[in-house]
């Protein structure tokens, strides 16, 4: 039985590996328009698709990573630095030193 979250991140996964390949393909798609007027003309891509194909391959390898990274750590040791910068947060925007401001 799959956890909640082992589900939801297989699910995100297959969207980012789905999204990358059609952004790849419409990427490339976009620079095989042939031009008759030139012939020495040099296939281009779109800059603006090439960023949308740039980006979800860092989401896609972020999320990975962050996979990867959970199963060789505790979760103490990859949210406890978080959690503690939090509850400083916290105690400082409760000080009377903020309501003054």
């Amino acid at each position: 039985m799959l956890m909640w979250h082992t589900a939801i991140f297989l699910i995100a996964t297959m969207w980012c590996i789905i999204t990358q390949g059609v952004l790849g393909w419409y990427m490339v798609k976009s620079g095989l328009e042939v031009s008759d007027d030139d012939p020495n003309a040099v296939p281009r891509v779109s800059q603006y698709r090439l960023a949308a194909h740039l980006g979800s391959a860092v989401v896609l390898y972020s999320l990975l990573l962050w996979q990867g990274l959970s199963h060789i750590l505790t979760p103490q040791q990859v949210y406890g630095e978080f959690l503690i910068t939090l509850s400083q947060l916290s105690s400082h925007l409760n000080s009377k030193q903020v309501y003054l401001f």
